[in-house]
């Protein structure tokens, strides 16, 4: 005699609308988590900035959570570090330093949080503080990681095991600090650029005179020279794409048109010729 079979569940339907409902609970919930902490590492930045005493403090701190392990923890070898760089503590170059890697590192967090315009606002607030028309000063700045290193491995996350937290936000420039309009265009531009927000184009004009700004920083003739044949065309080029991008054709054709024009030896001449023909192309293709 042939055995009862055993009763089974019901096959899943398979529009798969559990597991999208699933799914969707479980980003919001996580959501919620990230922007928690992202709020409450925010807070105490906040409060660390309130005070050069406060910063240094906390940059001791995390320093010595990052870079020293097991017996290197003895307060000896600590100690011996902090001698070691006193002066530098009370630089005041260090301090700017590590003021504007703390304040850069509070506009990622808001970009992260999702607060994309006041993380745009404070990019722009950042770079107009940012010294980087002064080589003295640009000189002295330079040469801390702090700046330098960006944020993504910012000990301050490091040592509180977030520096994950932070990774793979879009539209955001997270390299060397001091490459100002390098972060304009990730940033600022950028996320016009999704918005097809049409100040894109009064913030290409910032942009480049921030590039031009650095290359007259040294007041050296080459690099202004750079400037003028090669980088500045290559801008114009990208602001004739973003015209194109927004729909109106012409005006990306004059722009590029008036980059060759400028600089007929430019390095990119072949390729901004390319993009015009294109966009010629595609005008009377639309006709």
């Amino acid at each position: 005699m042939v055995g009862a079979v055993a009763q089974t569940s019901p096959p899943a339907t398979n529009d798969f609308s559990d597991v999208e409902a699933f799914l969707t609970q479980n980003e919001n919930e996580r959501r919620q988590t990230v922007v928690g902490q992202v709020d409450a590492i925010g807070g105490q930045l906040t409060s660390i900035l309130a005070s050069e005493a406060a910063m240094v403090n906390a940059y001791k701190d995390v320093y010595v959570a990052v870079h020293f392990e097991g017996a290197k923890r003895e307060h000896a070898s600590v100690k011996a570090w902090e001698d070691q760089n006193k002066a530098m503590f009370k630089d005041d170059s260090f301090i700017l330093a590590l003021r504007m890697h703390l304040q850069y590192l509070l506009a990622t967090l808001t970009k992260k949080a999702g607060r994309d315009e006041d993380a745009v606002k404070g990019t722009l607030d950042w770079i107009q503080n940012f010294p980087g028309a002064s080589p003295d000063k640009f000189v002295k700045l330079a040469k801390y990681d702090l700046l330098t290193g960006g944020v993504a491995n910012s000990p301050f996350l490091v040592a509180s095991h977030h520096a994950g937290l932070i990774q793979g936000l879009s539209n955001w420039y997270m390299g060397d600090l001091t490459n100002t309009p390098e972060m304009h265009r990730v940033n600022v531009i950028g996320w016009l650029r999704t918005k097809k927000d049409p100040r894109m184009f009064e913030q290409w004009r910032y942009n480049i005179t921030l590039e031009e700004g650095i290359a007259g920083r040294d007041g050296l003739a080459a690099k202004k020279n750079h400037f003028t044949l090669h980088r500045r065309p290559w801008l114009l080029w990208q602001v004739g794409r973003d015209y194109a991008a927004q729909g109106d054709r012409r005006k990306a054709v004059e722009v590029m048109l008036g980059a060759i024009k400028e600089s007929p030896r430019c390095d990119d001449y072949e390729a901004i010729v390319a993009d015009i023909r294109r966009v010629i192309a595609e005008a009377k293709a639309a006709k």
